[in-house]
């Protein structure tokens, strides 16, 4: 139907692109070296879903996103490992991975996601790419504990793809897709045009009809027809898998998001305007302390809540409003909160999920002052250095009692999200214990 390219450039190495394996599961073992050859399934938010599994887990054929209720007692006939979600430790050694990455490499990642990073080679590297990945690897695994999949490629979308065939069709973990891509034709006829990184499920539909069913479809058809149908951002994938770099910023600055969102199920159904004031009071601070981190302040905020939609009467209201001025002050939108849950809140309804979220989002050091608030100019520094401290108590004492406003309630609230199988309740790598070996 389309006709084919004459031909694809030669390519060289460019671009590592890291996964971490099974990541939940895995950094469930880091501690555990009980756990290695056991079947492991971490749960979502509340307990509700799998959401990740071991290579034994899925041999068993536990399904991704499964209700873990309707397992329960398949997974405790199998002697399945059961842990809830615990997001911190897995973003402290996430952290460590990437640190280690980057210190073996010598170059600054791009971090795509909790478990993923892509690596612009230097032209130092690009000659032994194989050779840096197999120590990347040993690197990982050695100092952290956790199994990685490398892909080699002459581009951020070859690289991905590559991992996903050291992943699924290696037992080394490592692949390389560069030189000689037009002898690759058995290779990418086999592969679905699901699995290429920016083809959609809708862009994946849309290719099918028209017969282009995998990778090597794709990397054959007409440049305009893709230009046309999929848009620039198709017609640079394509390219991509010619060898020809074109996607760019893949990793978003921090400091220029634009909203921040905590949104979360509650434990338990919520009916009191207490308990929902207390929830959502703990949401905005949250949001604060990432606001703070990233050096940004928000100018607006929605709150909402809703009851479950799988039951009658289903309910869903949202409340919003401007700051005067834009803010990451925790006290200012707690009492945002107050206000806020006051104009929507109804009585009688059983509350299952609320949440947060911060829009309009600017850097700090770039709002402009007001001469309206001159005379609170001495408070707001106080109020910026309260801010400051609670911070840093709270991240140097991770895991234990910590600093909070008190209208956030108790930590063992009702409607705080389930984690009955936690996995420590101490997830910072400051907290654990020194062994001084002689």
């Amino acid at each position: 139907m389309f006709p084919q390219i004459l031909s694809i450039p030669q390519a060289s190495p460019r671009y590592l692109l890291i996964d971490c394996n099974n990541f939940f599961a895995s950094c469930e073992r880091v501690f555990r070296p009980d756990l290695v050859g056991k079947p492991i399934i971490v749960l979502s938010n509340n307990d509700g879903c799998v959401v990740a599994r071991s290579n034994e887990a899925k041999k068993l054929g536990i399904a991704m996103g499964v209700p873990f209720f309707t397992i329960k007692r398949f997974v405790e006939a199998q002697n399945v490992v059961v842990f809830s979600s615990n997001y911190s430790l897995y973003s402290d050694i996430s952290h460590r991975v990437m640190a280690t990455i980057e210190d073996e490499v010598g170059v600054e990642i791009e971090q795509y996601s909790i478990d993923e990073c892509f690596v612009p080679l230097s032209k130092a590297l690009v000659p032994n790419a194989p050779e840096v990945a197999v120590r990347i690897k040993e690197r990982v695994k050695q100092d952290v504990n956790i199994p990685v999949s490398i892909g080699i490629g002459a581009t951020r979308t070859l690289a991905k793809l590559a991992c996903f065939i050291a992943k699924k069709r290696t037992q080394k973990g490592l692949y390389s897709l560069y030189e000689n891509l037009e002898g690759q034709k058995e290779l990418f006829s086999s592969i679905p045009i699901d699995e290429v990184w920016g083809i959609g499920r809708k862009k994946a539909e849309k290719l099918k009809t028209v017969g282009i069913k995998n990778v090597y479809d794709f990397q054959k058809a007409d440049e305009n027809w893709i230009k046309r149908y999929l848009t620039i951002t198709g017609y640079h994938t394509l390219l991509e898998l010619r060898g020809i770099p074109c996607v760019e910023d893949v990793v978003t600055d921090p400091k220029e998001r634009k909203s921040i969102i905590v949104s979360r199920s509650f434990g338990e159904r919520v009916q009191t305007k207490e308990e929902l004031v207390k929830a959502l009071s703990t949401f905005v601070s949250k949001a604060c302390v990432q606001l703070r981190k990233c050096g940004l302040v928000a100018e607006n905020i929605i709150l909402s809540i809703e009851t479950s939609r799988f039951r009658e009467n289903y309910v869903n209201k949202e409340w919003q409003a401007r700051f005067p001025r834009p803010t990451n002050d925790t006290q200012t939108m707690v009492h945002e909160v107050l206000e806020g849950i006051d104009s929507i809140f109804e009585q009688g309804p059983l509350y299952a999920r609320g949440g947060v979220l911060l829009y309009n989002l600017q850097r700090e050091e770039l709002v402009a002052g007001n001469l309206l608030y001159l005379d609170q100019e001495e408070q707001d520094k106080r109020q910026k250095r309260l801010m400051e401290t609670m911070d840093a108590i709270n991240e140097r004492y991770a895991g234990k009692a910590q600093l909070r406003f008190a209208v956030t309630g108790d930590e063992d609230a009702k409607w705080r999200m389930k984690q009955e199988k936690l996995s420590a309740p101490s997830v910072s790598w400051e907290t654990l214990h020194v062994a001084h070996c002689k």
